[in-house]
């Protein structure tokens, strides 16, 4: 178990693309335009003060550190952070990592941007996650030194860097199927939970609970012969694609088992960021704090039982800070399958109506790098849009790990 005790780490900027369906809306743009249209959309220059004394301000001349999840890295070139953070804010001179640590990777890259304010190397740092899964490419792993006689595999970059246990060389839904039966939950229990997102996530979209996290994304439109045009996207794509009278009538991905379509999350693209700095530079820029960023924690499990790691994680991160869970006003659980937020639920007795309030990836889609980064963004606008005080976000990771990240919004 890793975890700290960041003290106030203040998030003065926090947005998120709309998420994408597969081949869909954001299907020919890339995961780095996806986040660079991303943080342009976060970094509302106007509302920011000179923090650095120079005539460019803080974002493109103080020292900046920047962190960017992404799990599908193969094609998109050289370090994709820095060349998201380097094209929005248009600067060359800052240290950029790119972080692959599966569905955990956006929220790893909030923690290391975190830890680099906490511990004084910088005052303004970025953290993303970016994910386009219509964009992952086929790989043929044996073509550079060419191919002599037989059939040879055509390696699918989303199955097997995304999908698929590295240790045990199964796709992750298996385990998840395991752990389900094992905790003694249902395909009904699963499917009531997935029938609620859904019904979240249309009473927030209906109500426009979700406008304010989300920077609309330009694609622009029209064949060559006539004339171009720009279309924005603002509207998480997969939730028209959910048909809820055909939940009972899906075959399980696996036979016999109890996860169908509907109760796991779809492929998708997507992109978030944040802007973290310290308290001090908070003040100085004139940058109003959304939210302080307390402290987190990792766990660990068997790859097997990884659907399970988000629990002791919420513990830790609950107890590193010195909040009781009943304190926890709300939880924002990556919704990779139904059940994971089900067993968090059930093992940490947590109230239903505390968890993921505005719907999550069973309805919107889990575009992997981008997820973790995702949660936190949509846990923070849920505190504030619902004057709450406290919250986590937590995410299970392929492998075997749990993360989670506690979220305090200023009084």
């Amino acid at each position: 178990m890793v975890c700290n005790n960041l003290g106030k780490v203040c998030i003065v900027a926090a947005k998120r693309s709309p998420i994408g369906a597969f081949g869909g809306c954001f299907s020919e743009i890339s995961a780095v335009e996806l986040g660079e249209q991303t943080l342009r959309g976060t970094l509302p220059a106007e509302k920011y003060s000179d923090c650095s004394g120079k005539e460019s301000g803080a974002f493109t001349e103080a020292p900046l550190y920047s962190y960017c999840g992404c799990t599908l890295q193969a094609g998109l070139g050289q370090n994709p952070c820095r060349q998201i953070v380097g094209r929005a804010l248009g600067r060359s001179v800052f240290t950029a990592m790119t972080i692959n640590q599966m569905c955990g990777s956006g929220i790893t890259a909030i923690i290391l941007a975190s830890n680099a304010i906490a511990s004084r190397k910088t005052e303004i740092a970025i953290a993303c996650g970016i994910e386009s899964m219509s964009g992952a490419p086929f790989l043929l792993s044996k073509a550079r030194f060419g191919y002599r006689k037989g059939n040879n595999e055509l390696i699918d970059h989303i199955q097997k860097d995304g999908l698929e246990d590295a240790y045990y060389q199964q796709p992750m839904v298996y385990f998840a199927e395991e752990t389900a039966k094992a905790n003694n939950i249902s395909r009904e229990e699963a499917e009531e939970y997935a029938l609620l997102s859904f019904s979240r996530a249309r009473h927030a979209i209906s109500n426009n609970f979700l406008s304010e996290e989300i920077v609309p994304i330009r694609k622009a439109a029209g064949r060559e012969h006539e004339e171009s045009r720009e279309e924005f996207y603002a509207v998480d794509e997969c939730v028209a694609r959910v048909i809820p009278k055909k939940f009972t009538k899906l075959r399980p991905v696996v036979p016999g088992g109890i996860l169908t379509p509907a109760t796991i999350s779809p492929f998708a693209d997507g992109a978030a960021s944040l802007v973290i700095t310290s308290e001090e530079m908070s003040l100085k820029c004139g940058a109003p704090t959304l939210a302080h960023i307390i402290g987190y924690a990792y766990s660990a499990v068997d790859p097997r039982e990884f659907t399970k790691a988000p629990i002791p994680a919420i513990q830790q991160v609950c107890e590193n800070v010195g909040w009781r869970l009943e304190d926890v006003d709300l939880f924002e659980v990556n919704e990779a399958f139904a059940t994971v937020p089900l067993m968090v639920v059930r093992h940490l007795k947590i109230p239903l109506e505390r968890m993921n309030v505005n719907s999550g990836a069973c309805v919107y889609g889990h575009p992997l790098g981008c997820s973790g980064a995702r949660i936190v963004v949509s846990l923070l606008y849920s505190m504030k849009r619902l004057k709450k005080k406290r919250g986590v976000a937590a995410v299970c990771v392929g492998g075997g790990e749990g993360i989670a990240i506690a979220l305090e919004l200023p009084q």
